[in-house]
């Protein structure tokens, strides 16, 4: 399904279950290229997972940029996207920089219901969008 950004979409499996459990690929390049049109080689995979609450920063890599596929495999995610890209590549922390979550220029309406979001050090040190380095 798109979305505003070109390029991002959404994606949901075609999940196979019974009374046993489910099964489904979490990731199949064909079927990938199918329904994208795009033929995107993967180079890596990272799972985390987050507690209630917390926010992870909008994070990008110069030089190195990198394309991210986000799964959510239990409870909801607010996932964020702001298009400064070019490339991917690899994960380098030493290219990596951070643009500021709550910069007003984005205008992100963050569902935070009043709490006060759960933020790392280094997206604490993020920087406005205006003022941060790109491509």
């Amino acid at each position: 399904m798109p979305t505003s950004i070109p390029d991002v979409l959404i994606i949901e499996p075609r999940v196979f279950g019974d009374e046993r459990g489910f099964f489904f690929e979490s990731y199949n390049q064909q079927a990938f290229k199918a329904a994208c049109g795009v033929d995107a080689q993967f180079v890596q995979d990272n799972h985390s997972r987050s507690a209630k609450g917390v926010l992870r920063g909008l994070h990008y890599q110069l030089e190195q940029a990198q394309g991210k596929l986000v799964r959510v495999v239990r409870g909801t995610v607010f996932d964020v996207a702001v298009d400064i890209r070019k490339t991917t590549d690899y994960y380098a922390p030493q290219r990596e920089c951070g643009i500021a979550w709550n910069d007003p220029t984005l205008g992100i309406d963050w569902p935070l219901l009043g709490l006060a979001p759960q933020i790392s050090a280094k997206d604490q040190a993020g920087v406005a969008l205006g003022d941060a380095v790109t491509f």
